[in-house]
């Protein structure tokens, strides 16, 4: 008996902090922000990069991510063929909001507001754990699955800066670093060797 307490005062909590979630997630923004990602931007980085002395930046607000490399991984079809995978797989990054979405409309529906329309106590309680575990289960395989789904799509554009490096000569090529701006931030820039 105490589980079950237990148990519904943390369901009571976890939809608190659900709705909190939801409400301020942003799946476009939901960047791991691990730093072995070289073009992995967030709301306070700029993604920019020189070529010979130059300096151009790697997303526009009017095309698609990382369409500014177009011009120099047009010169390998294969890196462009990275770079058209990579926003192909933006679209794709909206689905696990859309599951963890419909988890959370689970517990809210299925788990608090249904359940109580369940006339039996032991029917009440069953339902309300079922929904609510299950809602919980695709909300957190939603997020996992989003995650890596945004490392696999930036490990494509690191794949095809790399392609694109090793098949051009030595002054053609583009060395990306990541710096910290001044208000806490990433930069991202290159260095072309002369």
């Amino acid at each position: 008996m105490r589980l079950m307490k237990l148990l519904e005062k943390l369901s009571q909590k976890f939809v608190l902090v659900l709705i909190c979630l939801l409400s301020f997630h942003n799946p476009t923004l939901a960047q791991d922000t691990a730093a072995d990602s070289l073009f992995n931007p967030d709301s306070t980085c700029s993604r920019l990069f020189i070529y010979r002395n130059r300096t151009y930046p790697v997303d526009s607000s009017r095309k698609a991510d990382a369409e500014g490399l177009r011009f120099l991984l047009k010169k390998v079809p294969q890196s462009e063929e990275l770079l058209n995978d990579y926003q192909g797989r933006l679209k794709t990054s909206l689905i696990p909001a859309y599951v963890g979405t419909f988890g959370g409309l689970l517990v809210l529906g299925g788990g608090i507001i249904y359940s109580d329309n369940v006339p039996s106590n032991v029917g009440r309680r069953d339902t309300r754990y079922a929904f609510m575990l299950s809602g919980l289960f695709l909300v957190l395989a939603g997020y996992g699955y989003g995650q890596y789904a945004l490392k696999e799509k930036e490990k494509a554009l690191e794949k095809a800066v790399k392609i694109y490096n090793d098949s051009v000569p030595a002054p053609e090529r583009v060395r990306v670093t990541v710096t910290p701006t001044g208000d806490g931030g990433g930069e991202i820039k290159t260095e072309v060797p002369f």
